[in-house]
């Protein structure tokens, strides 16, 4: 058998309801050119059963639970192709993705990584949101990618397999945002091309890793202090960003934990927020109003959300689920 251009690798756990229809719209494909290679987490639920009825147009790989990562990181050592290209077990794809992605990589050959738009779905198929809303940008996008992640979700990815020999693999020591980490590690040294078509369906369910914004946090820092160890002291430029992000997750997160409700949370992020800048406003701002109490915050609520629209968010540091 000739060795394909492109391992599609599906990481899963117990998603035996969702993993057919995500190996389905591989199938589906336009571009033929690829294997589809399943590893399988450790799971329980017989998703083994849902995989083997593909057969030999499958490449199926069981191994004890050790996280999203980790199933990635086998994957790509087990893959043949050229490129590699990521799908969570719950999304699927339309079918012109992957040829729209690999004929523009091939025509630029500088760049390591490209992305699409997004779909976001619900459990029966309805669209949610036929667009994620924003354009988002190409070329060498490592200081931007820091500042916001871009890259929502690994569903979206297609990668040259070259770019894990230089600069790594997925860290296994991260429950989630992995994915983002690795992006940022691509993304410093290639070049990143965005295509602005929706190709990917992502899926929106309680299930979602992205809900778990206390986990998602301690993965943001972990991640930018990586980016410190690496890269801060090439130029004071990324050192400069290093620092704008610090201020910007500890701020974002501090204001996502204060709308939720949980003060205690909010004030310690809130406080190394004002640690990296002592004149940031907003942060005093939240930061003091947490020691007000229930009451009083609900009023402040409905008066700011009347008076004024929101401006701070969580940052969404990685679509894994």
């Amino acid at each position: 058998m000739a060795t394909p251009k492109v391992s599609v690798i599906i990481p899963t756990y117990n998603r035996r309801e969702y993993v057919g229809r995500a190996i389905e719209s591989v199938l589906a494909q336009t571009f033929l050119d690829h294997e589809i290679i399943v590893v399988d987490d450790g799971s329980t639920d017989k998703t083994s059963r849902v995989v083997a009825a593909y057969g030999d147009k499958v490449r199926y790989i069981y191994k004890r639970n050790g996280g999203s990562a980790s199933a990635r990181n086998l994957g790509i050592k087990h893959a043949k192709g050229r490129f590699i290209a990521f799908l969570d077990s719950d999304d699927t794809w339309l079918p012109e993705k992957l040829a729209i992605q690999i004929s523009r990589m091939e025509l630029m050959r500088n760049v390591g990584l490209s992305y699409t738009d997004k779909q976001i779905v619900s459990e029966d198929g309805a669209v949610i949101k036929a667009s994620q809303g924003w354009r988002c940008p190409s070329g060498r996008i490592f200081q931007k990618l820091l500042m916001d992640n871009y890259i929502s979700t690994s569903s979206v990815v297609v990668c040259r397999r070259e770019c894990f020999g230089r600069a790594g693999f997925f860290d296994e020591t991260m429950p989630v945002s992995q994915d983002y980490e690795m992006w940022l590690r691509i993304s410093y040294h290639y070049e990143v091309c965005y295509i602005d078509l929706p190709l990917t369906r992502y899926l929106s369910h309680p299930g979602s890793i992205s809900r778990q914004a206390e986990k998602v946090y301690a993965c943001s820092i972990y991640a930018v202090q990586r980016m410190v160890e690496l890269y801060a002291g090439e130029s004071p430029q990324i050192a400069l960003a290093v620092r704008k992000k610090v201020l910007r997750v500890h701020r974002g997160f501090g204001v996502g934990f204060f709308r939720d409700g949980k003060f205690s949370q909010a004030r310690s992020a809130l406080k190394i927020a004002i640690l990296c800048d002592p004149l940031d406003a907003r942060s005093w701002v939240y930061f003091l109003t947490t020691y007000l109490g229930p009451g009083p915050i609900y009023v402040l609520k409905r008066l700011k959300n009347l008076f004024f629209p929101a401006r701070d968010r969580i940052p969404s540091e990685g679509g894994s689920r």
